[in-house]
């Protein structure tokens, strides 16, 4: 990736591409050699600024992910069946407070490091404001709850950042 990237023209002058553009050919460059891409890449979203969802899902529809809105609704559903990757588990969940407010969260399915790393990349690229909380879902991680998986998300966020 490295290799192929850097031979690619990175200055915005009127004969090149703009780097947004070299991240999208690199994407879908990988996106044509790996066959795991077949799969649906999904990003699932709780963004409380209205102009900051419309960016990010602007740049979803670049990578061609399909960008799905959490609300608070959706606490107690599991990662892979909000990522219609499996059907409910029959674990139990901690239920959401009452109260509870979803954070700001991004949490991606069906997407290859390579391409998590070129999405990133052209997100701080759009200077869309940072959202903290973030997570892949994992074989570990698919029957968490949303509020589950945002619960632990907080905690490494908290501890990493003190």
């Amino acid at each position: 990736f490295y290799m192929r990237a850097s031979k690619m023209p990175l200055s915005t002058n009127n004969n090149s591409v703009s780097t947004f553009e070299t991240l999208l050919l690199c994407y879908n460059e990988f996106q044509k050699e790996d066959e795991d891409m077949q799969k649906t890449s999904i990003l699932l979203m709780h963004c409380k600024e209205m102009e900051k969802q419309q960016k990010i899902r602007k740049l979803c529809q670049r990578f061609g992910m399909e960008c799905r809105m959490l609300t608070e609704k959706d606490g107690k559903e599991e990662l892979g069946v909000l990522c219609a990757t499996y059907p409910a588990a029959v674990g139990k969940h901690e239920m959401p407070p009452f109260a509870w407010q979803m954070p700001e969260l991004l949490v991606f399915s069906g997407l290859q490091e390579n391409s998590l790393q070129l999405f990133l990349a052209a997100y701080r690229e759009a200077q869309i404001e940072q959202i903290p909380l973030k997570a892949i879902v994992t074989p570990h991680n698919i029957s968490w709850s949303i509020y589950e998986l945002s619960r632990e998300l907080a905690s490494e966020h908290a501890a990493m950042h003190p």
